[in-house]
């Protein structure tokens, strides 16, 4: 005689574990947004900002480079006459004062002070209580490598089911 019961059990133990990884892969997903839901602690918003004013800065000295480029190889006559603003390669592209440049200047002139600017005015902000590292957040790459494992188990099982004519409702 056929064992139907063998085949019940089989298939109810399939369904019970591909329910089992779904499961794990819902807590892991609830657990990454909440993470990436996190605010970030003060330190690191600060780190951020700082590193941001960095990177504007940086491309203050070639902007200006091009700037005296322009200057230095226009006429004698534009350069010494009285209309020529001279002093607006500090803050100015070829085509004119330019608000990004300007930015671009200030960010590496007074590069410290700014970031001392930051800090004093982040420091004297109000926070959420509930914040978290940036470090701690970059566990939300670990949860996605994990959620992409489970599903990619949760696809195969089915497959299998599929390929031996089961077919498993949820």
């Amino acid at each position: 005689m056929f064992d139907f019961l063998s085949i019940k059990n089989t298939v109810t133990s399939l369904t019970n574990n591909i329910a089992e990884v779904r499961k794990s892969a819902e807590k892991l997903r609830q657990e990454r947004d909440l993470v990436l839901a996190t605010s970030l602690e003060k330190a690191d918003v600060i780190k951020f900002l700082h590193l941001r004013l960095d990177q504007i800065a940086s491309d203050y000295p070639n902007k200006l480079r091009k700037s005296i480029d322009n200057y230095l190889n226009a006429p004698a006559a534009q350069k010494l006459s009285g209309n020529n603003h001279s002093m607006n390669f500090l803050i100015s592209n070829a085509a004119g004062i330019n608000a990004g440049t300007l930015l671009d200047g200030f960010s590496f002139l007074f590069n410290q002070q700014l970031k001392d600017g930051i800090s004093r005015a982040i420091e004297q902000m109000d926070w959420p209580e509930n914040t978290m590292s940036l470090s701690a957040q970059k566990v939300a790459s670990v949860f996605d490598a994990q959620i992409n494992k489970l599903e990619k188990e949760e696809s195969e099982l089915l497959k299998h089911a599929s390929d031996a004519g089961v077919t498993i409702n949820f």
